[in-house]
């Protein structure tokens, strides 16, 4: 991908990994755990588990998504995502 510091992507929630890979973020939240429960363990042990092994990503360039999580989110969301999924939807098929 590139320069580490390179911006590739964003995370949406939409995670698939090996059991190997899913087998150290568990190790990763345990170590966590002990120190606190008040901690980001899912993101957190991606993290951390990526720094001991490869951890290849799947980039869609052109993903139609928002995140909402508050009213302002909601409004882009209306303003400007809904509006492109439709216009996405309307397209012929393969485009």
């Amino acid at each position: 991908l590139g320069d580490a510091h390179e911006l590739a992507g964003e995370l949406v929630g939409i995670t698939k990994v090996s059991l190997p890979f899913l087998r150290a973020m568990l190790a990763v939240g345990e170590r966590l755990f002990r120190e606190t429960l008040k901690v980001d363990y899912e993101l957190e042990g991606l993290v951390q588990a990526a720094r001991a092994r490869p951890l290849p990503v799947h980039l869609v360039r052109d993903l139609v998504w928002a995140e909402i999580d508050d009213l302002h989110h909601l409004e882009r969301a209306r303003a400007r995502i809904y509006p492109e999924l439709i216009r996405r939807d309307a397209l012929p098929a393969g485009c």
